[in-house]
């Protein structure tokens, strides 16, 4: 239970970060991180993490930075099983995350998967953020948040991963004046 826990995906940005427009790079970095301390799904988090903000760098559609996120994890896991019906249900319903948020907690609650913070339950309210985010950095995090769960955790992956796709004029000023733009 604990190698499926969030942790593989919270701390694993920095790989994307350092390996910018090379997302498979990334997701190698990241396996190797995240298999330190989980396994399964757990390092398949960090490697679609990363892979993400790597791809971030360089595409300019949030759907095609998390298809190359998918794309550096395996078909058959858990994690790409939740992200496909996530991504089936926003393509049926692009008009409302709550929706998507009850779809997911049905389908990928913390009820059915073991330990206190599992991946999969936080990694769906982060695809379902970027997603109904609508290409906002404001909105995405706002929505990662209102979600609950691990919301430190999930604004973080959801803000960084549209901090690099947005860029700085993506951000609107009021995140950066409350730390004086550091």
């Amino acid at each position: 239970a604990v190698a499926e826990q969030i942790g593989g995906q919270i701390f694993i940005e920095p790989w994307g970060l350092v390996n910018p427009c090379d997302y498979r790079r990334a997701a190698r970095f990241a396996e190797k991180m995240a298999s330190v301390t989980h396994g399964g799904n757990g390092v398949y988090g960090g490697m679609f993490i990363a892979a993400c903000v790597s791809a971030a760098f360089g595409l300019g559609d949030v759907k095609e930075v998390i298809r190359a996120g998918l794309s550096v994890i395996p078909a058959d896991c858990e994690y790409r099983r939740m992200a496909d019906c996530v991504l089936a249900f926003h393509a049926a319903h692009p008009e409302n995350w709550r929706d998507c948020f009850a779809y997911v907690k049905e389908n990928f609650g913390y009820e059915r998967y073991p330990g206190a913070c599992h991946i999969i339950p936080n990694a769906a309210v982060v695809l379902l953020s970027l997603l109904y985010g609508n290409g906002s950095f404001s909105d995405a995090v706002n929505i990662s948040v209102m979600c609950g769960w691990d919301t430190d955790c999930n604004a973080a992956n959801v803000g960084c991963i549209m901090g690099v796709l947005a860029g700085l004029e993506g951000i609107d000023s009021a995140w950066r004046e409350q730390i004086d733009d550091l």
